[in-house]
């Protein structure tokens, strides 16, 4: 089971729009924590972020990164973490999500959060 997750997220999507900053890790820690014990690390995918958030994908300790946004959220996250080792997990939290869609993510976030946590 995963424990130890960054999440990376982009503040601008629908999702997160009316949310504050520790709004945002309270949900998503009390969503993975109703599976066991994990530890979430937001991030926001922002301007001048990338350094931090490619040091920290790159954290051996890491069990995976789930990212929360929409399709260019995902795309700039997975070439950050291109030739690293850590698992990416995707939450439809964008206007499209059609990345989700194709790789068969529920829509619903907790659902996908569930789904995250469970997959081998």
């Amino acid at each position: 089971m995963l424990k130890r997750i960054l999440l990376i997220y982009n503040p601008n999507s629908g999702f997160f729009v009316d949310r504050a900053k520790r709004e945002i890790k309270a949900y998503f820690q009390d969503l993975a924590s109703r599976h066991g014990q994990v530890n979430i690390t937001p991030v926001e995918l922002t301007r001048g972020q990338n350094r931090r958030i490619k040091t920290a994908l790159a954290d051996p300790d890491l069990d995976a990164a789930w990212v929360a946004g929409g399709d260019g959220t995902m795309t700039s996250v997975v070439r950050m973490a291109a030739g690293l080792a850590v698992p990416i997990g995707i939450l439809p939290c964008g206007t499209m999500n059609l990345l989700a869609r194709d790789l068969g993510m529920n829509l619903n976030v907790e659902t996908a959060v569930s789904q995250l946590i469970n997959a081998d």
